[in-house]
């Protein structure tokens, strides 16, 4: 695992600064057309990641960059024996990205939100901040219609050459409609999966004081103002320290036999492998364990796999 990196029940975070994630994000948009996408990661995620492997690793875990929106990431962090820097919100990786946009003249496209809410978030700030070029605002596919297979949406996208993306469907939807989608957007350079913060910058939802942003309270606010979302907070402050918990009990003992295996070529030479799902790890060998009623020979097949992403292996 990359020494920037932790895992929380399973789900990559990246151990970034603002100031790095600034860095970042200003290397990315003047380097060229690298898609990167950017995960927003808070305890709900965590939980349905944990719940859907796939989703997990193909997609949560291959993002390029992942940063902590949620206070009860740190501490399910903590209760793993890793202390993470300070969280990155979703409204100050969005502040971060549109600071940056000026400075490089980017284009910027608002897909999500209900209707409506999305053009009228890219009309306040476009007059708070007439710099900002945004091409595009739109609520995307109606919730009972929703499809990762949308080549009208993708097309307009690439019409109006928008170069960051922000999506609004809530997770998981958004993730994997950026997943389905990274290779045909042609232009886009990052692509962010920002929930519901098109009602934030909109004015349709009131902010936490800083207070409770500063004390990591705003599911208390938010279970004030909005009764809707107490299942949410429940998940958030409950449920997962419950399974962060469960995490850290777990990997003190060996719960399955475990297995590694290497690739050979024909002139029997030793492969070293980079994961599909992981542009960070330079190499490593192919490891798990074996599941009940499995071989070896069988697990470490299935591991190799899933992490080199090709079945052609014998």
């Amino acid at each position: 695992m990359d020494q920037n990196q932790t895992h929380i029940i399973g789900t990559k975070i990246d151990l970034k600064e603002p100031s790095e994630v600034r860095g970042l994000i200003s290397r990315w948009l003047t380097a060229g057309k690298q898609f990167h996408h950017i995960v927003t990661l808070n305890p709900e995620i965590c939980l349905y990641a944990e719940r859907h492997e796939s989703y997990r690793r193909r997609i949560l875990n291959k993002a390029e960059l992942t940063v902590r929106d949620g206070f009860g990431l740190v501490i399910g962090a903590k209760i793993l024996g890793t202390d993470v820097p300070a969280r990155i919100t979703g409204r100050q990786l969005a502040s971060i990205i549109l600071t940056q946009a000026q400075k490089t003249s980017s284009r910027i496209y608002f897909l999500g939100g209900d209707e409506g809410v999305a053009d009228k978030a890219a009309k306040l700030l476009k007059h708070r901040h007439p710099q900002l070029s945004i091409v595009g605002a739109e609520s995307g596919p109606l919730p009972d219609q929703f499809s990762t297979n949308t080549p009208n949406l993708v097309k307009r996208i690439n019409d109006s050459e928008a170069t960051i993306l922000f999506v609004a469907f809530g997770a998981p939807k958004q993730e994997e409609w950026i997943a389905a989608n990274r290779d045909k957007l042609k232009n886009v350079i990052i692509t962010v999966g920002i929930g519901g913060l098109f009602n934030y910058l909109a004015g349709n939802v009131s902010n936490p004081s800083p207070l409770f942003r500063k004390l990591g309270l705003e599911w208390l606010f938010r279970l004030f103002t909005q009764k809707k979302r107490f299942k949410r907070v429940f998940n958030a402050v409950i449920v997962f320290p419950y399974r962060s918990l469960v995490w850290a009990l777990r990997i003190q003992f060996r719960y399955r036999f475990n297995v590694i295996g290497a690739v050979k070529n024909q002139a029997k030479e030793y492969i070293l492998v980079s994961p599909t799902w992981s542009p960070s790890i330079k190499w490593q060998f192919p490891q798990g364990g074996v599941d009940a009623g499995e071989s070896a020979q069988a697990a470490i097949l299935r591991e190799m796999s899933e992490e080199l992403g090709t079945e052609k292996l014998s």
